[in-house]
């Protein structure tokens, strides 16, 4: 019984030892010997090998005697490395459930850089053979490494139309300060030597409609060579990744858009990180550093997840935000160097839709934003590094921030879901018949008598924090002198007008007029009256309201001789929400 690897045998100067057509490496395992046969000489060279039996483990003191002349046997042991790379299964995780694997398979599981041709360090030559193989490794998508410490020079841009991660392993900086000068040994760097205007790395779908979800650039460095416009491109990219450092391009550092999106088919959910600075040559001078986009026509970008974004900036923006909304961004802190005009941030109102609803939770540096934007939400901002304006008109930003010099807090209006109007007995005026006496034998108020009627009236000109909802109801503050107990009556009546527009029908005529009857408190008490009203009182925004309370004091339903005192009134407002598309429905806390 014998295993036999069969050779095509070389010239004579390597194999002189053969004179056959043919050679053969046998192993015999009757006898436990190794023999190299050349076809012609009977019963071929015997290899003395230490015996080891079948069963037992190696344990690496087996010996094979082979003489080095002239590499005889070199092709003979090349072909059985490959034999057993390539389909011996000697890989395994070693667990339940795992599965044995040829280690070839399992050594091509990560796509390196430096398993090409053309791949060099050094940057002496450009590296653009060694990426193109890479990207043609992998074309369902994957990750294709960079050697830490590398410096390659790339003259074709890379365009990927399947979610690949080119990446090194980690950042790989070592610096002796914290601002990253005198570096010792630096992340991979990716310099670019080709045209002028080119992207160096992109990841868009290979068809305008289509979308790439992940893929991306971490942990390198890319140098534009003040001759690139843009280091890295995500063309409608959803869970895209870039991490990275880039300097010295003409017209951005990392673009994010919906170029190759469709109405309903857009850029969203990337996440970036970015360190910037604009470089040492004039035409780096106006580059931004992260702009995300839509497509400037009929396709918008949504919910991009900006982390870390610091660097130096000259006439640009460090993040520009265009056709993109509901985007957050954690911290962005950025330095103008003398002489620029560039900010922290640019939110436009441009293209597809405008950029609205976008959370900053860190903003340091010049931050300017267009006209007509919505529920820009500064949650910090420093303020010492030029100040935040707008480039035209009266902007909507509802935002909140926090100046970073003295503390304060800054905020625009915000719109109730629900509101108490509280309006004291001294916001109300009172008809002739009342008087002014002292409630609990000490407290000035507005009395009601037992006689006639008496009423008192409050307008309320536009409040400012309400937007579009209901007067729902009132409560009525009494208190009482007297002893009698019963009952008082009191007629109440509301309306709400918008001034010069809604006329005086509202005025004169009151959208609600209700009567109610409450049983008065004990003497020297006061008693909260909770009355809701039968027909919800419509409230837009810049509408006045008008209250009036009257008591009828000869009513038959007020039984109460003695007179009460007014203590003031709280009128209830729920808001419904947005008035416009796509408003849903609001739960209002209890008031």
């Amino acid at each position: 019984m014998s295993n036999t690897l069969r050779l095509r045998r070389g010239t004579a100067a390597q194999h002189d030892a053969f004179t056959g057509a043919e050679a053969e490496l046998t192993f015999v395992t009757d006898t436990k010997e190794l023999r190299l046969h050349d076809g012609e000489t009977a019963g071929g060279i015997v290899l003395p090998m230490d015996p080891v039996d079948d069963a037992a483990a190696l344990d690496g003191s087996e010996t094979l005697a082979i003489e080095q002349s002239g590499g005889k046997f070199r092709l003979v042991l090349t072909k059985l490395a490959q034999f057993v790379l390539q389909t011996y299964k000697g890989f395994s995780q070693g667990t339940s459930g795992s599965l044995a694997r040829t280690v070839q398979s399992k050594l091509q599981d990560t796509v390196s850089l430096a398993d090409f041709t053309g791949f060099d360090p050094t940057a002496g030559t450009v590296s653009d053979a060694a990426f193109l193989s890479a990207i043609a490794a992998l074309p369902n998508g994957g990750r294709i490494t960079i050697p830490p410490g590398s410096k390659l020079a790339l003259a074709t841009a890379l365009v990927v139309n399947v979610p690949i991660m080119l990446m090194a392993e980690v950042r790989g900086d070592i610096s002796t300060n914290t601002n990253g000068g005198g570096i010792v040994m630096a992340m991979p760097t990716i310099q670019w030597r080709g045209a002028a205007g080119a992207t160096m790395f992109t990841v868009k779908p290979d068809t305008v409609g289509k979308g790439i979800w992940g893929g991306g650039t971490k942990n390198i460095e890319y140098d534009g060579n003040g001759l690139a416009a843009t280091a890295v491109h995500l063309d409608n990219t959803k869970f895209a990744h870039v991490d990275v450092k880039v300097r010295n391009v003409t017209v951005q550092a990392v673009r994010v858009d919906s170029a190759s999106g469709t109405p309903g088919n857009f850029s969203a959910n990337n996440y970036i990180d970015l360190e910037y600075i604009w470089g040492v040559s004039a035409v780096c001078q106006n580059s931004h550093g992260l702009v995300l986009a839509g497509n400037g026509t009929n396709v918008p970008a949504t919910q991009q997840f900006v982390g870390v974004v610091v660097g130096l900036i000259y006439n640009g923006d460090m993040v520009q935000i265009a056709e993109t909304d509901n985007s957050r961004i954690d911290f962005i802190n950025s330095s103008v160097q003398a002489g620029g005009t560039g900010t922290a941030l640019y939110v436009k109102n441009v293209g597809s839709q405008p950029s609205n609803h976008t959370v900053l939770g860190h903003v340091a540096g010049p931050a300017k934003y267009d006209d007509g934007l919505k529920g820009t939400r500064f949650l910090h901002y420093v303020s010492e590094a030029g100040g935040m304006h707008q480039v035209s008109g009266s902007s909507m930003w509802d935002g909140e921030l926090v100046d970073y010099v003295n503390g304060k807090v800054y905020k625009t209006h915000v719109y109730r879901l629900n509101q108490k109007i509280n309006l004291p007995a001294g916001a109300f005026v009172a008809d002739s018949t009342m008087t002014v006496t002292k409630y609990a034998l000490q407290w000035n108020a507005p009395t009601m008598a037992d006689s006639g009627d008496s009423s008192v009236a409050a307008i309320v000109p536009a409040p400012y924090d309400l937007d579009a909802g209901n007067l729902t109801g009132l409560e009525l503050l009494i208190g009482s002198n007297g002893t009698s107990g019963a009952n008082y009556n009191f007629e109440i009546r509301v309306t709400a007008g918008t001034p010069e527009t809604s006329g005086g029908a509202t005025v004169v005529t009151p959208t609600l007029d209700q009567t109610v009857t409450v049983a008065a408190g004990a003497q020297y008490t006061q008693k909260r009256y909770a009355i809701t009203f039968t027909t919800p009182v419509s409230y837009k925004q810049g509408d006045t309201i008008f209250l009036q309370i009257i008591r009828h004091g000869q009513n038959a339903a007020d039984t109460n001789t003695d007179p009460c005192f007014f203590l003031g009134a709280n009128l209830l407002y729920q808001g419904t929400g947005p008035n416009s598309a796509g408003s849903g429905t609001y739960t209002l806390p209890p008031m």
